[in-house]
């Protein structure tokens, strides 16, 4: 082995273990068989990412007031989620998710903008009820929305949907060394091999 590279192994091995925790790369993947039994009779809420979202005050506190949707669950093989300069990108069959036509009934949650950490947990998010006959104050740019990770509406479920439950349970208990496994391979099939394939050519061209 050229005597320059291998002085230069303890440097690349650094920067292969940097590089796949720093750069692009997949986070995680998620197998979901059971959400497929899951989706029969059942109802969820999507949001509608405009450009803006008005904003609403309640005693003292700005709250963002996101629009949602209802449309029927829809199952989903495969999920994960991708990081692009520090920025997750979050990925699923949105192809799948019928879009919002003009005319379908919106639904509103109210999200509590800046500083929430010292606020109790059930003033972070409000419904519709606490902001009746208030005026908007200002407006808000979508992606500039804290939205907390539980900021969604509880999904409707019909009997059907409750009858599926013995098939749906067990499946969500194989998903989840399902997931493990996928991601793994996700680390050793994509991520290992692009970051060294990325530190070869830097090392190449040195």
């Amino acid at each position: 082995m050229n005597k320059r590279l291998l002085s230069l192994m303890p440097l690349y091995l650094f920067a292969l273990g940097a590089l796949l925790c720093l750069s692009s790369c997949v986070k995680w993947v998620a197998v979901s068989t059971h959400s497929y039994p899951d989706s029969v009779g059942k109802m969820v809420y999507v949001p509608i990412k405009d450009d803006t979202v008005k904003l609403f005050e309640l005693n003292g506190r700005k709250y963002a007031r996101i629009p949602y949707y209802q449309v029927p669950a829809k199952g989903a093989l495969l999920s994960y989620c991708y990081e692009f300069k520090h920025r997750e990108i979050e990925k699923f069959p949105a192809s799948d998710i019928p879009s919002y036509r003009e005319g379908m009934p919106k639904y509103y949650l109210y999200v509590l903008q800046g500083g929430s950490a010292d606020i109790p947990a059930d003033e972070r998010l409000l419904s519709d009820e606490a902001f009746k006959d208030k005026k908007p104050v200002g407006t808000c740019t979508y992606f500039r929305v804290d939205m907390p990770a539980n900021a969604y509406f509880t999904p409707k479920r019909s009997t059907a949907n409750y009858l599926m439950m013995p098939i749906t349970a067990p499946l969500w208990v194989a998903d989840a060394g399902l997931s493990a496994a996928a991601t793994v391979g996700a680390y050793v099939l994509y991520n290992i091999p692009l970051g060294i394939c990325i530190l070869t050519q830097a090392l190449i061209s040195l």
